[in-house]
């Protein structure tokens, strides 16, 4: 079976077009507020992303392809929202304290390590 071609170009747009409006969002939002305005931004841009995805699904004519493609529910809206304001919140939480404790490693102590690990060999 041959596909419509725009069906499947619309099918790969709305699979990825959620997750490129989350991060862009992400990215500009904890720059100005660090992880918690990530976490604002990842909640804000989750429901543009929906709001993306089902106005693209809309537009698909083939029943095979529109079916892969899950329709939106204000319980799916609610729970991809919260789900993403926390992984991404915690997320930035992790990345900055491993930031942290990555600054004290200098060459030197890397060099050390390497050493070390070379002697159990």
């Amino acid at each position: 079976m041959h596909h419509n071609l725009q069906d499947d170009a619309l099918r790969a747009l709305a699979r990825c077009s959620k997750s490129t409006i989350i991060i862009g969002a992400v990215s500009i939002t904890s720059k100005v507020g660090g992880p918690l305005g990530a976490a604002i931004g990842a909640g804000f841009a989750t429901s543009i992303g929906i709001l993306a995805r089902q106005q693209i699904r809309d537009s698909i004519q083939e029943p095979r392809i529109l079916v892969e493609i899950e329709e939106t529910t204000v319980d799916h809206c609610l729970f991809e929202t919260i789900t993403n304001v926390i992984a991404v919140g915690t997320t930035c939480l992790v990345g900055d304290h491993l930031q942290s404790v990555l600054e004290d490693v200098t060459p030197e102590a890397l060099s050390k390590i390497d050493g070390l690990l070379q002697q159990g060999d």
